[in-house]
């Protein structure tokens, strides 16, 4: 199996260097790594800084060390997200294994958003 080493960061850290001021929607399908995203970006979420979430949760033991959902879940209520609509289930095994979800932030600051 062939390995490559990427530089990884937090979207705080890219925002910020990038001088990103909020995000609009955040999308991640990472296969598994999604809650990891989600944590990296954590002052973004804290601030307000992000509206939507559309991302892969996950049901299934599919990925090792996988959070459940219900962990994932709270941290984005935590910080102020709530569930809109689950879309497209799939199965395995008869069972929900994954979907595509979307959160939205209803105290998003919408006075980060530059003016043109």
């Amino acid at each position: 199996m062939r390995e490559t080493e990427v530089e990884v960061t937090t979207l705080d850290r890219y925002c910020k260097d990038k001088d990103i001021t909020h995000i609009s929607l955040l999308k991640t399908d990472t296969q598994g790594y999604d809650f990891e995203v989600l944590k990296g970006a954590d002052e973004l979420m804290r601030s307000n800084r992000i509206e939507l979430i559309f991302m892969e949760v996950i049901f299934s033991a599919m990925y090792k060390d996988l959070p459940a959902f219900d962990e994932v879940y709270r941290f984005l209520v935590d910080r102020g997200f709530k569930l809109v609509s689950f879309y497209q289930f799939y199965y395995q095994h008869e069972m929900a294994s994954w979907s595509d979800a979307l959160f939205v932030n209803t105290s998003f600051d919408y006075s980060k958003i530059p003016r043109v």
